[in-house]
C-alpha cells in the first residue's frame, strides 16, 4: 500500500461521512466543526445531501418531519447525554452515530470495571463497544435501526502519570493517541516515538504500549524505506547474491575486523593466484583490499561476475580512507564515555562538565560544533525527567555553547544572515535549553 498524505487521509474520512448524511439532520460537536472547517466547511455537508446542520447540544430542537439523524462526535459521556436528549425529544426512525475515536478507546471509557483490559488485549473490545452503544441507541429510540460507530475517523484537540490524572484528562490523552494512530494506519506508516514534556510523555506511552498500536506497527513500514532492510542500502545490497547478502548482514551485526576478514576472503577467491591466503596475513588492511580490487581493473568479465563483492570492498576502502573517519571514531568514543558517566552518576554532574569541556576544546580536537550539539541533544533525550541536571552545570554548558555559537554561526547556517552578536547567540541557546526545564 502506498503512503498517503494527511490531506488524502482526512479527505477519505470525510468522503465516508458524506455517503451517510443524505436526507439527514447532521449534528456535530465543536472539534468536528473545526475539522470540517479545514476540510472545506459547512457547504460540503449541504452539497452532499444533508437537510440541515446543527451543533450537538441538548437544547437543539428537531422538527417532526425529519426522520433521519447523523451524529458526528467524539462520543464522550457528555456527548452521549446530548445525543440521548436529542433522540428522546425527536421522532427519528433512522440514526447513525459516527465516532471520531476507535472502538477500543470507547470501550475503555464506557466500561469502568477492571476486566476491560482483558477485552482490549484479546481484541474483543470493538464488538463489546458496538453492543453497548447498540443497547443505548435502542433504548433512546424505542424503535428504528442503528449503524455502529465508525472506527476510522480522525479528530481530537488537545502532570503526572496517566492514572493520576482526572478521568476526563485521561480520556483526552487516549483520544489524541487514537487520532494519531488512525492517521498513521491510513497512511500505512510506523513511527519512532519521541516526546518533550509531561503531556507528550503520556501520549507517547499510549502510542508505544497499547496493543492495537503495537499490532499496526507489525505490518506497517517506515516512510520512504523498503520493508526488507528498513534503510536504502544502494549498491551495497544484492539480494540475488547470497554471499553479498551475508556480507551486508555482517556490516550491520558484526565487528569491523570480522567484516574486513569476510570481504577479504571473498575477494581473494576472485584473485586466487595473486592474493595471499588469509592465514598468512597478520592483519587485513584497506590497502590489501584495494590491491585486489585494482588488480581486476579493466577485467569486465570478472567485474560482471563479482560486481557485488567488489562494490562492498570499495565501500570499505573508501570508508577507511575518508577524512571524516577519525572525527566519527572520536565522536563514538565520546558518546560511550558520556553514556558511561550517565550510567554511573545518577546526579548527571560529570556529564555536562564533560560536554562543556568538549565544546571549549573542539578546535584542538577537530570536532565540528554541529556534532557536539547533536551529542548534547542526545544526552538530554536520554536524561528526560529521571536524571536531574544541576543548574550550575547547565549554566556552564550554556556559556560554552553561547560562545561557540557566536564564533561559528556561519558554518551552521546555509543562508546568508546578518552578524550574530553574543546576545543573539545567548537567546538562541536559551531557546534550545529551556525545552529541558
Amino acid at each position: 500500500m502506498a503512503s498517503a498524505s494527511v490531506k488524502e487521509f482526512t479527505s477519505a474520512c470525510w468522503a465516508e461521512v458524506y455517503n451517510r448524511i443524505i436526507g439527514a439532520v447532521v449534528f456535530v460537536d465543536e472539534a468536528t466543526a473545526e475539522c470540517l472547517h479545514w476540510e472545506g466547511g459547512l457547504f460540503n455537508i449541504m452539497f452532499n445531501g444533508a437537510k440541515c446542520v446543527k451543533l450537538l447540544s441538548p437544547f437543539e430542537f428537531c422538527p417532526p418531519q425529519y426522520k433521519k439523524a447523523v451524529f458526528i462526535t467524539q462520543t464522550d459521556s457528555v456527548h452521549l447525554q446530548s445525543i440521548r436528549d436529542i433522540i428522546q425529544n425527536a421522532e427519528f426512525t433512522h440514526c447513525i452515530l459516527i465516532s471520531t475515536i476507535s472502538l477500543e478507546v470507547l470501550y475503555s471509557e464506557l466500561v469502568k470495571d477492571k476486566d476491560k483490559c482483558d477485552a482490549v488485549a484479546s481484541g474483543q473490545a470493538p464488538n463489546k463497544a458496538v453492543d453497548l452503544l447498540t443497547g443505548m441507541m435502542y433504548e433512546w429510540m424505542g424503535r428504528g435501526r442503528y449503524y455502529p460507530a465508525n472506527d476510522s475517523q480522525l479528530l481530537r484537540e488537545p502532570v503526572a502519570d496517566l492514572q493520576a490524572l482526572h478521568v476526563d484528562e485521561r480520556s483526552r490523552v487516549r483520544r489524541l493517541a487514537c487520532a494519531l494512530n488512525s492517521m498513521l494506519d491510513s497512511m500505512n506508516l510506523k513511527e519512532d516515538v519521541y516526546f518533550m514534556g509531561s503531556y507528550s510523555s503520556l501520549v507517547a506511552g499510549v502510542l508505544e504500549n497499547s496493543p492495537i498500536y503495537i499490532n499496526r506497527r507489525k505490518v506497517s513500514s517506515y516512510i520512504n524505506h523498503p520493508d526488507d532492510v528498513h534503510i536504502s542500502p544502494g549498491c551495497l545490497y544484492h539480494p540475488d547474491d547470497d554471499a553479498c547478502a551475508q556480507t551486508f548482514d555482517h556490516m550491520i551485526n558484526k565487528t569491523q575486523k570480522e567484516v574486513m576478514l569476510d570481504v577479504y576472503n571473498k575477494l581473494s577467491k576472485i584473485d586466487v593466484h595473486k592474493s595471499p591466503s588469509p592465514k598468512n596475513l597478520l592483519k587485513v588492511t584497506p590497502q590489501s583490499l584495494e590491491k585486489i580490487i585494482n588488480a581486476n581493473k579493466g577485467n569486465y568479465s570478472v567485474i560482471g561476475n563479482h560486481l557485488g563483492v567488489l562494490q562492498q570492498g570499495l565501500a570499505l576502502v573508501q570508508m577507511h580512507k575518508s577524512p571524516k573517519r577519525a572525527t566519527m571514531d572520536l565522536l563514538m568514543n565520546l558518546e560511550k564515555q558520556v553514556l558511561q558517566s550517565l550510567a554511573t552518576s545518577r546526579e548527571s554532574t560529570s556529564v555536562l562538565t564533560q560536554i562543556a569541556h568538549l565544546i571549549n576544546s573542539r578546535k584542538q580536537r577537530g570536532l565540528p560544533l554541529i556534532n557536539l550539539i547533536g551529542l548534547l541533544v542526545h544526552v538530554y533525550s536520554l536524561t528526560g525527567t529521571e536524571f536531574p541536571l544541576p543548574p550550575p552545570h547547565r549554566a556552564e554548558v550554556h556559556e560554552a555553547l553561547t560562545g561557540a555559537l557566536a564564533e561559528e554561526w556561519r558554518a551552521l547556517l546555509t543562508a546568508q544572515a546578518d552578524d550574530m552578536s553574543i546576545e543573539m547567540a545567548r537567546q538562541v541557546v536559551d531557546d534550545i535549553m529551556i525545552l529541558h526545564k
